[in-house]
């Protein structure tokens, strides 16, 4: 304020010094400077209402602030004009239209020119200047602080808005990037996880087919081994088999060369149960005398027994015969492997001349 005195004081001593010449006043009195001043203060007058509309400070303690401000610069104006209303008028507009806030410029201008009189010296000695700042201060900077309050708050509100939104957008996209991450250690885990699968059953599968494989060899080793035994037995049997063959054909032979003495065993096989038959009649006839008061019919009973018994022995005889014959002829005949069956065609042979 004290810089706007400083400016304010040249002015007014200029305009003191024209007198009435009208044509030097606007170019004299630098109103591009008073201009320059008035919007500075206005601005601090609007700075000191808002405060008072955002509860920074109070009404009464902001106005007391302004009013000293707004006495000085209205009452150096008045002075430099000698309390002529119309210089303040035609200074006022060359202020006005040197730059700054027009509209509240000429409010200003207004509000000094409509509290002056057409008397000179009550303008320069008694004029009370509180009223115009009161009003001044009540309409003019009350309204353009609600202004300045609704850009602030709106630019204030944007502002807020786009840190929200910015704040909505980094957080969203953090949601994101986070979702993505997780999604791609998700799809690491499951290609991990399908590659250890994949792993798992082509180790499965190598080991079964090792396994397969390795049963086949063993099987294999197994069906040879037994191939091979299979194939000694049976040559060790065919060699055994050939061996009792060979001894059976000896054998044979042996009795086709000499049947006699085939007969000769025959015949001894015969005379037990001949010598048995005598042995019984000789028996019988030496009881006979014990019984001789018996019939005639039962002494001839012991002779048909001898005779009967004599039949049957020359039967196995020729029996035996037969039996020896057939014995040697299959010998002779059959050089089989088979030493059982030689074995068991002599048994019968021998048991059927026994019998």
């Amino acid at each position: 304020m004290f810089i706007a005195l400083l400016l304010v004081a040249p002015a007014a001593a200029m305009l003191r010094g024209q007198g009435r010449a009208r044509g030097k006043i606007s170019s004299d009195m630098q109103p591009e400077v008073v201009a320059q001043l008035l919007t500075s203060v206005e601005k601090k007058w609007i700075q000191g209402r808002m405060m008072v509309l955002n509860n920074v400070t109070d009404d009464e303690s902001s106005y007391s602030t302004m009013e000293v401000s707004c006495l000085k610069v209205s009452s150096a104006i008045v002075a430099g004009s000698e309390g002529e209303k119309d210089k303040v008028v035609e200074y006022m507009q060359d202020v006005c239209g040197s730059g700054g806030s027009k509209d509240m410029c000429h409010e200003f201008a207004s509000g000094i020119e409509n509290v002056m009189t057409d008397d000179e010296s009550f303008n320069r000695d008694g004029l009370d200047l509180k009223p115009f700042c009161k009003k001044f201060w009540a309409n003019t900077i009350e309204t353009a602080a609600q202004v300045e309050k609704q850009r602030l708050d709106a630019e204030e509100a944007k502002k807020a808005a786009e840190e929200k939104k910015r704040a909505e957008e980094e957080e969203k996209r953090e949601e994101e990037e986070k979702k993505h991450e997780e999604e791609e250690a998700k799809k690491r885990e499951e290609a991990a996880a399908e590659k250890a699968k994949k792993a798992a059953e082509e180790a499965a599968e190598k080991a079964k087919e090792e396994a397969l494989q390795k049963a086949q060899e063993e099987a294999y080793q197994k069906a040879e081994q037994e191939a091979e035994a299979k194939a000694k037995t049976e040559i060790a049997t065919s060699k055994q088999n050939a061996t009792v063959a060979t001894q059976n054909t000896t054998e044979a032979q042996a009795d086709f060369q000499n049947p006699a003495e085939t007969q000769t065993e025959a015949a001894t096989e015969t005379e037990v149960p001949q010598t048995n038959a005598t042995s019984a009649v000789a028996v019988e006839s030496a009881q006979a005398p014990a019984n001789a008061s018996e019939p005639e019919a039962t002494e001839a009973a012991p002779a048909e027994e001898v005779k009967n018994a004599t039949a049957l022995v020359s039967k196995k005889a020729l029996v035996s015969k037969n039996a020896t014959e057939t014995k040697v002829t299959t010998n002779a005949t059959k050089a089989t492997p088979a030493k059982a069956a030689s074995n068991v065609t002599k048994t019968n042979a021998t048991k059927a001349a026994k019998k």
